[in-house]
């Protein structure tokens, strides 16, 4: 379990490390869109591939809505800052789910978690995916 937990932060460091290096000034509609995931399973030892959509959110300049998150169909809230994009804990649907990510042009990459309520299953995620 430790091994995920620091596979987890390593994710996490790149991320910020890879995005940070970066000057560009990104706004809410460069993360809009429609985007075909590729999600790799820690636990699980599996990968598969979804569709997820990014849109805006009313509750304020930063924030966003992605949809089908998980590929479970689930909607979660996100805020953004440049090229970053933070889902705060939060619980949608059956699951407990919280992550981090980042866009590199068109290419989205997240890092997250996503725990079955009622269970300690927790299955940790890296997803990455392209803009349609």
């Amino acid at each position: 379990m430790k091994q995920i937990r620091y596979f987890n932060l390593l994710t996490l460091i790149v991320l910020l490390i890879n995005s940070s290096c970066k000057k560009d000034d990104v706004s809410r509609n460069d993360f809009t869109g429609r985007y075909d995931l590729t999600e790799n399973s820690i636990t699980q030892g599996s990968s598969r591939t979804y569709e997820i959509n990014i849109r805006r959110s009313s509750q304020g300049n930063d924030q966003v809505i992605i949809e089908n998150f998980y590929g479970a169909g689930i909607t979660v809230n996100a805020t953004l800052s440049n090229t970053r994009i933070t889902i705060a804990e939060q619980e949608s649907g059956n699951f407990i789910l919280q992550g981090i990510g980042a866009l590199n042009g068109s290419e989205l990459t997240l890092t997250f978690d996503v725990e079955t309520k009622g269970t300690s299953i927790i299955d940790y995620c890296t997803a990455t995916g392209t803009r349609k």
